[in-house]
């Protein structure tokens, strides 16, 4: 399998194949859930392929070896394929490597300057917080006396 541009953008490029293979694999074990309580084909996703009726154990995974399970990994295997195949597109591998480049040109701030930009947030909303509550005391004893 060819990379795209190799070399270039390296650093976008394996965050976001790790982040979206995340959730492809996240997603193939929510499919291998609801495989195996779907109530249909009367528990076919559930029955072994080998060793008894609900398959054999696999201790890394902490799983039986079922349909449920082969399918649920099939989809997370193929769709993390699909995922390299489409990140090493030209127009997406040149989004990415621009983005990388971009990013560099960013002048972050120092710790000290993003430490007194979050007690600036911190003292604001504070401050707003006492202001809404002043307004939701002063109104709630407003309509007191009105309706008294």
């Amino acid at each position: 399998m060819e990379t795209y541009k190799k070399g270039e953008g390296t650093l976008v490029r394996r965050i976001v194949f790790f982040a979206i293979a995340g959730i492809l694999v996240w997603g193939g074990q929510g499919f291998y859930t609801w495989l195996i309580n779907l109530d249909m084909f009367n528990g076919l996703f559930r029955k072994g392929l080998v060793g008894g009726e609900d398959g054999t154990f696999i201790p890394v995974f902490n799983q039986r070896l079922n349909l449920g399970f082969v399918l649920g990994w099939g989809f997370s295997i193929l769709s993390i394929w699909g995922l390299w195949k489409w990140l090493n597109r030209p127009k997406v591998a040149d989004f990415l490597i621009e983005t990388e480049e971009e990013l560099r040109k960013v002048s972050w701030p120092t710790w000290k300057d993003a430490w007194n930009s979050a007690l600036i947030v911190l003292a604001f909303v504070a401050l707003l917080t006492v202001f809404l509550w002043v307004c939701d005391v002063g109104t709630y004893n407003l309509l007191a006396l009105a309706l008294a």
